[in-house]
């Protein structure tokens, strides 16, 4: 839907419509349309109620008309499971760095901020969080990779163990029923001298 020529009010609907039940949508590509506070604020639901993961709103100038539905966006962002977000070239001003910055999320990896007017420290609190997030991403990838080697071990000595102790089974069952077997070979044998005597 990138340079589709919408409207905010057909952007805010496009946003609504992704809530539907039963929606999977993964990715959504708005890229130069005229998405403005409308389409923020459906968005703000949108990304906090749906498991959507990239989202492209660049060359939108999302807050044209004033900055109210970029804030409830950025409150929104602060819940959602994107991982990826475009907001280059938005036009967006100096006020809403730092609710941006505020909204960046846990799941939140990669966000374009280029083109618009914030203050460097905001893109810098930006930036720190995007980084911590992914410090977290991958200690819990590597943590993860831990647990599965770890897994992969116990279940190796467990199997090794499980064969041992069948062996061992099998060796114990072998030896009794030799066992049972000369001793009713010798009750035979006993029998038999008996009947001959």
């Amino acid at each position: 839907l990138s340079r589709a020529g919408l409207e905010d009010t057909a952007c805010a609907y496009i946003a609504r419509a992704c809530r539907a039940p039963g929606s999977v949508l993964a990715s959504l590509d708005l890229e130069g349309n005229d998405a403005g506070p409308k389409a923020c604020e459906q968005f703000a639901e949108t990304i906090a109620q749906t498991s959507l993961k990239a989202l492209s709103l660049e060359g939108n100038n999302l807050t044209q008309g004033g900055t109210d539905g970029f804030i409830e966006f950025c409150k929104g962002l602060r819940s959602s499971s994107l991982t990826r977000l475009s907001l280059w070239r938005c036009n967006l001003p100096q006020a809403c760095g730092p609710a941006l910055a505020e909204g960046v999320g846990p799941s939140l990896f990669l966000l374009e901020t280029g083109g618009n007017l914030f203050l460097e420290k905001h893109l810098d609190d930006i930036e720190d969080r995007l980084r911590a997030n992914r410090d977290a991403r991958d200690q819990a990838a590597e943590e993860a990779r831990v647990l599965r080697r770890k897994t992969r071990k116990e279940q190796k000595a467990k199997a090794a163990a499980d064969a041992l102790a069948a062996k061992q089974r099998d060796v114990e069952e072998f030896l009794a029923r030799r066992k049972q077997e000369r001793a009713e070979k010798r009750e035979q044998e006993a029998k038999e001298k008996a009947e001959a005597e």
